[in-house]
C-alpha cells in the first residue's frame, strides 16, 4: 500500500528552474518533462511513483512469474498516458527514441522496457531504436559512480540502420524511466544531433529522482527572522 500519491501526476510536468539543480548535467537549453517524483532507497511502498518505477524495472528473470504482469500493465499504462498528454495532430511529426538500457541487447539481462513503453503509445507513431548500448555500464540506480555525458557516450552507438528505415522527424522525443543526473539524456541528445543537426530534442521521463531531505523541517526555527 502506498503512503503518498502526491508524488505523481497524470499530466506531464516540466523540469524548470526549480527542478533543474537536482539534475546537474541539464542546462536551460534542455527541455524535459516528467510524470512523477521518485525517492531513492525508500522502497516501492513509499509513493505511487516509487511503486510505478519498481514495477517498470522488474528484472527479466521475473518474465515467467506473476510479477511480470505488473510490469506489462505499467508499460501499457505509461504508453497511454504519454499519448494522452500529446496533441494527436503532432504525433505524426515526432520520432520517439527509447533511451538505451545499461546492458547491450546480447546480454541475458537486457531489458527493452522503454522500447515497449514507446510502442505502447500507439501503432501509428514512429518509434525508432536510434541508440544502442555497445558496452555494458552500471545502471544509475545500482552504482554510486555515475559517469558524465562524455563517458556514457563512449558506451552508446548510433544505429544508422534504424535511421535509414525512413526519414527521422525534426522533433525527437527521448523516452526514459528515471532522470537522475541528466547525463544519459545529454549523451543521447549529443549523439543524435551529431547525425541529425537540425533536430529538436526533447526528454520525456516517467519520473525524476528527487533528493532526500537531510534536515527535518522542525529543525528550523521558522520565527527566527
Amino acid at each position: 500500500m502506498t503512503t503518498s500519491d502526491e508524488s505523481w501526476s497524470n499530466k506531464l510536468r516540466q523540469i524548470g528552474d526549480i527542478e533543474r539543480p537536482d539534475h546537474y548535467y541539464l542546462t536551460e537549453q534542455h527541455e524535459c518533462v516528467y510524470f512523477g517524483e521518485y525517492t531513492a532507497r525508500k522502497g516501492w511502498s513509499h509513493s505511487k511513483t516509487n511503486g510505478t518505477i519498481h514495477n517498470l524495472k522488474k528484472h527479466p528473470d521475473t518474465r515467467h512469474t506473476m510479477q511480470w504482469q505488473h510490469k506489462l500493465r505499467t508499460i501499457n499504462w505509461i504508453g497511454r498516458l504519454i499519448r494522452a498528454n500529446l496533441d494527436p495532430a503532432a504525433l505524426s511529426r515526432i520520432t520517439f527514441v527509447p533511451a538505451p538500457p545499461s546492458r547491450p541487447p546480447t546480454d541475458a539481462a537486457y531489458d527493452d522496457r522503454m522500447l515497449q513503453v514507446c510502442k505502447a503509445v500507439g501503432n501509428d507513431v514512429d518509434v525508432r531504436e536510434l541508440l544502442e548500448t555497445a558496452v555494458h555500464r552500471p545502471a544509475a540506480h545500482e552504482s554510486e559512480e555515475r559517469p558524465g555525458p562524455e563517458g556514457l557516450a563512449q558506451c552508446i552507438r548510433f544505429r544508422q540502420d534504424q535511421a535509414n528505415l525512413r526519414p527521422v522527424a525534426d522533433q525527437i522525443i527521448i523516452v526514459d524511466d528515471v532522470m537522475v543526473t541528466g547525463a544519459t539524456f545529454v549523451a543521447c541528445s549529443q549523439i543524435i544531433v551529431e547525425h541529425h543537426p537540425g533536430a529538436s530534442i526533447f526528454g520525456m521521463f516517467v519520473a525524476r529522482r528527487v533528493p532526500e531531505r537531510t534536515l527535518a523541517i522542525d529543525e528550523f526555527d521558522v520565527w527566527d527572522f
